[in-house]
């Protein structure tokens, strides 16, 4: 019987193999990858495919951010600039 039948396409990893690959724990493998990868037991095993560990890897991929992307939060000064504050403060304001 061949490695390369219809339903393989890519190795059968273990939890090993697959933890020492992404350098993450055994346990991060059970609990994480468990729920969010695809794979097959193997006599009892969890065993995953190279390519959807692949595909994991790629969904978690994040592009970099340009600095001009990131919206630093207003600080209370300068919220308190906005005339439209102003307008409500002064008005809350008794003589």
């Amino acid at each position: 019987m061949g490695g390369d039948g219809p339903g393989i396409r890519s190795p059968l990893l273990g939890v090993r193999q697959v933890a020492e690959l992404l350098r993450v724990s055994v346990d991060f493998v059970y609990s994480t990858m468990k729920r969010n990868v695809p794979h097959v037991k193997v006599g009892g095993a969890l065993r995953f495919r190279k390519e959807d560990i692949d595909r994991y890897i790629a969904m978690q991929t994040v592009s970099p951010m340009a600095v001009r992307d990131i919206k630093s939060p207003i600080s209370l000064r300068e919220l308190m600039r906005k005339p439209d504050i102003q307008s409500c403060i002064k008005s809350r304001k008794t003589p």
